[in-house]
């Protein structure tokens, strides 16, 4: 008798300190399944798909259901097990989520983004969805109308320009079903945006106004994400980029503007190229911005100038093909694997204001490890929708339009945990605490 009264009071006190855990994450917030959120990920088996999860299951401290909806059942499989701190996992911060006990469930569901009945079953009963199948380029906002329909929040990782101003034409329609989307919403873009967006108040507050905006990226080799970011690279440079010049709109050819960017002591001054992204556009039409443009290069260099010469000798019409990059990128990732067992996987971003009064504001941040550093910035967009989700209003919008000037501090926090170079975040942070609130 004694033995059985211990041990209902150990399932007690086990019963309260889960309790309190789930109310340390999420305080007294209810979502649809009572006081746990279910997130459906979309191309959950992927690699960024994959690090999303894993990061919003560590931020979240395990109080979280995920439903994996992919192709890939077996690929699922190894994640739930790793979730549930039964394996490896590798390309990143290796033992993050076996340090963290499940206490939500993981399920898998088959979908495919051409049936827009498996994406809404799979969604059903989630508090958001969260879209990681690219590549974008040439997409349709099919995931976004499966959301709409099953009234479920929305976020994707989309990576160009044509699909996030498509999905801004489904706004009016998300207003309608009362569902907060936001586009863009992975490291660069997305985390660049919010940052972008920081150094254009900060400006703003001391009394000046933007006058040039550059995104500056690199990645070594793939970064560890694989063929989607080979398969997204050669699908953009068959794109002209989208530049802003004294607020006019002016289109030039990919690769065909270099700077030479300092990306802080880790990676060190690289070379990069123009290449077309949304968030030169949002960012000249959110943050009214006259200059604005964006570079990327990679590691080793051999790769850049191979970049170059691709543009030149295959045709556009074939280098923008969908299924030629598909293939493309499927030969090319066997030769860049060992590439980048070489050179790592390192990523870094650095955001450069110029203002008219010719003071100058930058924002650095950069990662050992491009998959996890998605995974990171993604999943704090995720957790922004999920704890805050009322100072996110109905409709489609941007990182810029989404994070709110007194939650940018916090957001930042989250987004570049586990950076290795920082310059000008910390400052940012600091001088976001004491904005009043909007």
């Amino acid at each position: 008798e004694k033995q059985m009264g211990e041990a209902r009071q150990a399932k007690r006190d086990g019963a309260k300190a889960e309790r309190a855990l789930r109310d340390a994450v999420w305080g007294t917030r209810t979502f649809k399944n009572g006081a746990r959120p279910r997130v459906t990920v979309v191309g959950g088996t992927g690699r960024v798909g994959a690090w999303t999860i894993r990061e919003l299951f560590r931020m979240s401290k395990g109080e979280i259901d995920f439903v994996i909806a992919g192709r890939n059942e077996a690929s699922a499989t190894r994640l739930m097990q790793q979730l549930a701190g039964e394996a490896f996992v590798t390309g990143g911060r290796e033992w993050a989520t076996m340090q963290i006990k499940q206490q939500g469930t993981t399920s898998f569901a088959e979908v495919s983004l051409g049936d827009k009945g498996s994406m809404e079953r799979a969604m059903a009963g989630s508090d958001l969805v969260i879209h990681t199948a690219g590549p974008f380029q040439g997409g349709k906002p099919q995931v976004l109308e499966a959301a709409i329909a099953a009234g479920v929040a929305y976020m994707d990782v989309c990576d160009d320009v044509e699909y996030c101003q498509e999905m801004k034409t489904k706004s009016e329609a998300a207003r309608a079903a009362g569902i907060p989307a936001v586009t863009t919403c992975g490291i660069y873009p997305g985390l660049s945006n919010v940052m972008a967006a920081a150094l254009v108040r900060q400006a703003q507050a001391k009394g000046s106004e933007p006058q040039s905006l550059k995104f500056s990226y690199f990645t070594a080799g793939t970064g560890g994400v694989g063929g989607t970011i080979l398969a997204s690279t050669f699908l953009l440079m068959a794109e002209d980029c989208k530049v802003y010049r004294g607020g006019e709109e002016v289109c030039l050819p990919a690769l065909s503007e270099q700077r030479q960017v300092d990306f802080g002591p880790r990676i060190g001054t690289r070379r990069t190229m123009l290449l077309n992204l949304p968030e030169v556009v949002t960012a000249h039409q959110v943050l009214g911005v006259p200059d604005v443009d964006a570079t990327f290069g990679t590691a080793p260099e051999f790769w850049n100038v191979l970049l170059e010469a691709i543009v030149k000798v295959v045709p556009r019409s074939l280098l923008g093909d969908r299924e030629f990059a598909a293939n493309f990128a499927k030969v090319s990732l066997p030769i860049n694997r060992v590439v980048d067992a070489v050179v790592g996987s390192a990523a870094g971003m650095r955001v450069s204001l110029t203002s008219t009064d010719g003071s100058s504001n930058e924002a650095l941040c950069t990662v050992r490890y491009l998959s996890q550093g998605v995974g990171i910035a993604t999943a704090a967009f995720a957790f922004e929708m999920l704890e805050a989700p009322e100072t996110i209003p109905a409709g489609v919008h941007f990182p810029e339009e989404a994070i709110s000037p007194d939650r940018t501090a916090k957001f930042l926090a989250r987004a570049t945990k586990g950076a290795v170079d920082m310059e000008g975040i910390d400052a940012l942070k600091q001088y976001l605490r004491w904005l009043p609130p909007t």
